[in-house]
Formats: C-alpha cells, structure tokens, sequence
C-alpha cells in the first residue's frame, strides 16, 4: 500500500510538471505565429531562428523580441517573464515538483494568490488548499496570456490586410488619374481632328467638333467614375 501511495504521489507531481511544460509549448507556438507573420515566414516551417532546429530563438528571445518591436505591452511582458521562471524552475529542478515549492523559490506566491483571488471562479475555492489556489492561479493567469497573444496576432492580421487595401486603393487612385489625363489628352487631339476634318469639307468650322467631343469627354468621366464607385 506504501508503494502504491508513494507512486500516485509522483504521479501527482509528475501531472503538475507536464501540465505547465504543456502550457509552456502553447505560449511559445503563439510567440512563433506572430514573429512568423510578422517576418513573412508563415509557410516556412524549417528555418534557422523559428522553426524545429536546434538555432531557433529561445522562448525569452522571442518575448524581448516582441517586446522590443512594440508588439507586446509592458504588462503582458511581465507576466510572460513570470511565467518563464516558472517553468525554468520546473524544467530543470528535479525537485520542483509543485507550485507550492517553485512560487516560494522565486518569491511569487503572493502574487499568483493575488491572481487566483481576481480571477476565481470556481464554486468552492474557499476549501482548495495552498497548492491548488497556486495551480488555479497560475493557468488563470496563462490562460488570459494566450488570450492576449491571440488578439495581438488578430491586430497584426488585419493591420497587414489594412495596409495592402490602402495601397492598393492608392495605385487604383494613381491609375484612374492616370486614365483621366491621358483620355483629356486623347480628346483634345480628336476634337482638333475632327474640326480640321469639317472645315476641309464644309469650310465653314461650327465647332462642331468641340461640342461632340466635351459632351464625348462627359460620357467617359462618368463611366469611369461609376466603375470606381463599384469598385468600393
């Protein structure tokens, strides 16, 4: 029975070690998508800094990263500092082997009961232990990282789809301009055809030929801003 006790008792710890190595390989897969988009290196999955070598950037390397080029908040960068003396801790001290133990090593208990206290939900937290208010709070508080590390990759997205909108708008811009002065261009030169052609008939030049060809010039100005229009 000792034997037995004993070995659900690893059990038990060896569950709280994998439970934040996992959380740990959720929050560094988020950090790689945002730098992958950002690097336009999404569709390479074998490269030297993000990908599965042995080169790639380590989880603090790419948190100062993002914290550097102003795509995580102060805040959130603390937390994820948090986070990763957590797991160090865990990762390689063999004898860390429950909250309780890392939190006082680091001296953060207070401030992951301070997280568990903002953020319990459950019905009867007020009969957990020490250890489970610490495991409660502490995948409360990654749990909301993820969330945050999600928005920011959903910001950055539609930045980028933002950005290619507006200049693509602004090429169209540059190209209906473009159309414009080129068709006046054309008019011009057909409506000084055109009447040099009357007068060699008729000799007598009616300007027929600038009437037809304003009226002409109308006709494509409106074409051409209805097409824009639908465009948008």
């Amino acid at each position: 029975m000792d034997d037995l006790e004993i070995n659900q008792d690893v059990i038990r710890q060896e569950f709280v070690r994998y439970l934040v190595l996992n959380r740990s390989l959720e929050i560094e897969s988020k950090l790689s998508e945002i730098l992958k988009y950002l690097l336009g290196l999404e569709k390479e999955d074998d490269n030297k800094s993000l990908g599965f070598k042995g080169s790639a950037l380590s989880l603090k390397a790419k948190v100062d990263l993002l914290f550097d080029i102003n795509k995580i908040e102060k805040d959130l960068y603390k937390e994820l500092i948090l986070f990763m003396e957590i797991r160090n801790q865990f990762v390689h001290n063999l004898d860390s082997r429950t909250f309780e133990v890392v939190t006082k090593r680091i001296n953060k208990q207070k401030k992951i009961l301070d997280i568990f206290e903002k953020n319990k939900k459950l019905p009867n937290h007020e009969g957990l232990d020490l250890e489970n208010k610490l495991r409660v709070g502490f995948l409360g508080m990654t749990q909301t990282m993820l969330k945050e590390l999600k928005d920011i990759h959903i910001h950055i997205i539609e930045e980028r789809i933002l950005r290619l909108k507006n200049e693509t708008n602004g090429r169209l811009i540059e190209l209906y301009q473009s159309t414009i002065k080129h068709v006046d261009s054309s008019i011009d030169e057909m409506r000084l055809i055109i009447n040099q052609e009357l007068e060699n008939e008729f000799g007598d030049n009616k300007n027929f030929g600038d009437k037809f060809m304003v009226k002409f010039s109308q006709l494509i100005k409106e074409k051409i801003d209805l097409n824009k229009k639908k465009d948008h």
